[in-house]
């Protein structure tokens, strides 16, 4: 059986035994893959006392025939983004973006630019800036997945978004009203801006985290604790003071 190595991070695991754990990683040359870290949970052994979320590291793994989970060899942690654990902006917004890679991707399809937009994602969310880190990330995962947004900013207010097309469109049923300024904020997030602030790139973050939601046909649970309530289509959940826009 084929040996394999990458560089990976920890998106998921669960308990499966005394001593083992079954674990989901996202490879920057492999994709995610899914396998069983046999001992994972001992002092002793090949994977340092277990696999944690968030947590980059060296991974080694064989392929199981007959069997969609392979079976982990080795873990070399390498690095790991202490305040994802203690800071709970950074913590809310980490895991929304481990549920997104999981549901976004398939399992052995590489992503080597949106592996490195992740690591990026963490060091920007350890250095205060989640908001526009948050921006980013959304903008790499929709275009690798192939639902790309297409940036044009209108000389107008507001305007009709088309999250299909992802892109500004003539008024219809499908269209979402937004402001031009949440697709300048997006605009200044990519650029890396500094005049960009935390409230507009939230709407930016937002408007592309409604996009995600729009082509899974399903809502993360982990979307709320970050965002709070993202309006439905053209029938938005109003918040307090907001009117009736994606952004």
């Amino acid at each position: 059986m084929a040996s394999h190595h990458d560089q990976a991070i920890c998106i998921r695991h669960w308990d499966f035994s005394d001593t083992s754990q079954t674990v989901s990683m996202f490879c920057r040359t492999t994709g995610i893959v899914r396998g069983i870290a046999k001992g994972a949970r001992r002092d002793r052994g090949a994977f340092a006392g277990g696999m944690d979320l968030l947590v980059m590291g060296e991974l080694s793994w064989i392929e199981s025939k007959g069997s969609d989970l392979c079976t982990l060899t080795s873990w070399l942690p390498t690095e790991s983004w202490p305040a994802l654990r203690t800071s709970p902006r950074a913590n809310t917004g980490a895991w929304y973006v481990l549920e997104c890679i999981g549901r976004m991707l398939e399992a052995h399809d590489p992503h080597p630019g949106l592996f490195d937009q992740l690591v990026e994602t963490f060091h920007g969310f350890s250095s205060g800036k989640v908001e526009a880190s948050m921006v980013r990330f959304l903008w790499s995962l929709l275009g690798e997945t192939g639902f790309g947004p297409r940036l044009s900013i209108p000389p107008i207010e507001t305007c009709s978004f088309d999250p299909g097309m992802g892109c500004v469109d003539r008024p219809t049923d499908h269209t979402w009203t937004v402001r031009s300024s949440t697709l300048v904020a997006i605009d200044q997030a990519l650029r890396h801006d500094p005049a960009l602030t935390e409230p507009d790139a939230l709407r930016g973050a937002t408007l592309l985290a409604a996009c995600v939601r729009h082509h899974l046909q399903f809502e993360p649970g982990t979307q709320l604790a970050f965002f709070g309530p993202i309006p439905q289509g053209t029938r938005p959940v109003q918040r307090p003071g907001s009117d009736h826009t994606h952004g």
